[in-house]
């Protein structure tokens, strides 16, 4: 069903009220906006500590907007942070392109005889970032895309009964052999990818050394440790707040007490991590693509 002007404008302010439930047009609303918003950055020159003010301040005022929403209205939090909501897919689409910018700028530099081995270890990482964000299945135009993030464990490889526990507990209509496949061609193409990075990483390590030393001097160096930082503080807090919700011991003071769920406190420091990512490609992309671009590396002075 193809939807007018009007009645997307409406069912988006749906979503944002949380009336309606995500769908494919909003996914892709959300996407083009992040393209635009990426297309905007690439056009705007930023440089050195310039890049970690545009950062700071926008991110302050986000998190601390985030605050005031969970003390005056903490349901609405709850839902705006809920599983496949619209924080999750900003997440998402930010990390997807960020993944986009880094992977044609290592491709890029490799056609033009100038290997950027940092631009290739950044879009591996990105990948596994987006991949983790859609690893439990979402509905991306139409399709659904499930697969176990389960990558490092030999069971789900060979017992496909594993799946089947997977559906129950999470209350699937799939077929667990269709989630099974899924899970073996999915890990065995991401598996296949991290060999050849590595291998590619190894190849040019003595670049790919000189680019690391240099990472905290660079603006997209520091914007990705900001993210990595961010996206770590996330996942603690997260867990913190998970074993208090599950933890019998505060049970009386949680019936006293709004306490916010993991997904309340990790789903904004992560969404703000994924923008960290994204600038740092951005920057990145510009620094190796600008009319007047800088070398990414520190130069080898001769002795």
């Amino acid at each position: 069903m193809v939807l007018s002007y009007p009645e997307l404008l409406a069912s988006m302010q749906g979503v944002l009220l949380r009336r309606t439930e995500i769908a494919e047009e909003h996914v892709l609303l959300l996407l083009i906006a992040c393209v635009l918003a990426t297309w905007l950055l690439l056009r705007t020159e930023l440089q050195g500590k310039a890049v970690l003010k545009a950062l700071g301040v926008p991110g302050a005022a986000f998190l601390a907007a985030v605050a005031v929403l969970g003390v005056t209205s903490f349901e609405t939090l709850q839902e705006l942070t809920w599983e496949d909501g619209i924080l999750e897919w900003l997440t998402a689409h930010s990390l997807f392109i960020a993944w986009v910018l880094t992977g044609v700028t290592a491709a890029r530099g490799a056609q033009r005889g100038r290997p950027k081995p940092m631009a290739a270890f950044l879009a591996t990482g990105l990948f596994l970032g987006w991949s983790r964000e859609l690893a439990w299945g979402r509905p991306f135009f139409g399709q659904r895309m499930w697969y176990s993030r389960n990558l490092f464990r030999l069971k789900p490889y060979l017992d496909p009964a594993y799946f089947e526990k997977f559906c129950d507990a999470e209350n699937l209509a799939e077929q667990p052999m269709t989630l099974y496949w899924a899970h073996l061609g999915f890990s065995f193409l991401l598996i296949v990818l991290l060999v050849w990075v590595g291998v590619y990483l190894v190849r040019r390590r003595k670049r790919f050394g000189r680019e690391v030393k240099a990472l905290r001097r660079q603006a997209y160096g520091q914007c990705f440790l900001a993210g990595v930082g961010l996206y770590l503080g996330a996942q603690v807090l997260g867990s913190v707040f998970e074993r208090i919700a599950e933890s019998d011991a505060t049970a009386a003071w949680r019936a006293a007490h709004r306490v916010p769920g993991h997904r309340a406190v990790s789903e904004p420091i992560e969404l703000l991590g994924a923008f960290c990512f994204l600038l740092s490609a951005s920057a990145l992309w510009r620094a190796c693509f600008a009319r007047h671009s800088v070398s990414i590396a520190v130069p080898v002075t001769a002795k």
